[in-house]
């Protein structure tokens, strides 16, 4: 039986069949040299996104950038956030860098907006996932901004990954990375494009920042099947509302026809995934078991570091299946 993978957080409809035509018909490409310095993906980057190619880079999936920034920042004071994604702190750890300070969400939003403008009075650079991963909450470019603004001295690395899944040009701030020398948005383009093994990420930033970033590039940091592939492929980016639809609808269709006999709370905000809250009397880990005897992987809060709450994380994915696991996970309630 396949696997039915809901764990990842990946586009269920892209690569489509053109592009794995592509990928069929290119495969000679590995013998050639991608560009030595990335600057025909970065052409095409800001082609796609309307905005200068001095205030672009591209990188080998958006943990590359990560551990960029962290080597340029070096040994300052940050602000992390929790629960967040972890790619971010694992480069401190692997620098060894111990001058961190949390912020613990409340997701009350004016709360935790209070809370990070404090956190920003005493970091030198502050990592927000935004929408946040695993717990979807968003705060608005209005609220971002106005902390940006008020803290120069602190540097706002802003993973906006998840909102390539959504109304991107509504709520990133990435064209306001251009004028203001403390904010830099990173995005991952391999999780729409469903596309993880190619490692497409983005950093939109400050002239100066992305010079000095450029400087110490290692050449061929990519390959020439993926250079290919954004050059013809990105501009895509720009027509996938019918996918960010269909995603959507089968997201309500599994809200729908799940027991709700456990379940306390559905939080589904259009993302790559949804968070499932249940009651006590569902066993996590003895749920996980279940569901892997029957082929179906997701992610739990006990995996996620920095969650308390009971709930499942299941990605986007496509109606046949949420059938099975929707069929599973109620003959699983109707048995407690």
């Amino acid at each position: 039986m396949k696997t039915i993978k809901l764990d990842e957080n990946k586009n269920p409809f892209l690569p489509n069949k053109k592009m794995l035509k592509f990928f069929a018909k290119n495969t000679h490409l590995i013998s050639e040299y991608p560009s030595i310095n990335n600057d025909v993906i970065d052409e095409k980057i800001a082609q796609t996104f309307s905005i200068d190619k001095d205030n672009v880079m591209f990188g080998n999936g958006s943990m590359d950038i990560f551990c960029k920034l962290v080597d340029m920042f070096g040994d300052v004071t940050y602000g992390i956030i929790s629960p967040s994604f972890w790619g971010f702190k694992h480069f401190l750890y692997l620098n060894n860098y111990k001058k961190w300070k949390h912020l613990e969400l409340t997701n009350k939003n004016q709360t935790d907006l209070n809370n990070l403008e404090k956190l920003a009075k005493v970091c030198k650079v502050i990592y927000l996932c935004n929408t946040n991963n695993p717990s979807l909450q968003y705060f608005s470019k209005t609220a971002l901004l106005r902390i940006i603004k008020a803290h120069p001295e602190c540097h706002f690395v802003i993973d906006e990954t998840l909102l390539t899944f959504e109304d991107f040009y509504q709520k990133s701030l990435f064209k306001h990375s251009k004028k203001l020398d403390n904010l830099s948005v990173v995005i991952s383009i391999s999780k729409i494009f469903g596309i993880a093994g190619l490692r497409v990420g983005i950093l939109f930033s400050n002239k100066h920042l992305i010079a000095r970033l450029k400087s110490g590039v290692v050449p061929f940091i990519t390959n020439n099947l993926t250079e290919k592939f954004i050059l013809k492929f990105l501009p895509i980016f720009n027509n996938l509302d019918e996918i960010r639809d269909k995603i959507y609808s089968n997201f309500k269709y599994l809200q729908k026809h799940i027991s709700k006999k456990h379940i306390t709370e559905i939080v589904n905000t259009n993302s790559s995934f949804i968070n499932i809250f249940t009651d006590d009397k569902i066993n996590l880990k003895d749920l996980k078991t279940y569901l892997e005897q029957h082929n179906i992987l997701l992610r739990y809060s006990f995996e996620l570091v920095g969650t308390s709450s009971n709930f499942l994380r299941v990605s986007s994915g496509t109606k046949a299946q949420y059938k099975k696991f929707i069929h599973h996970f109620n003959k699983y309630c109707r048995g407690i």
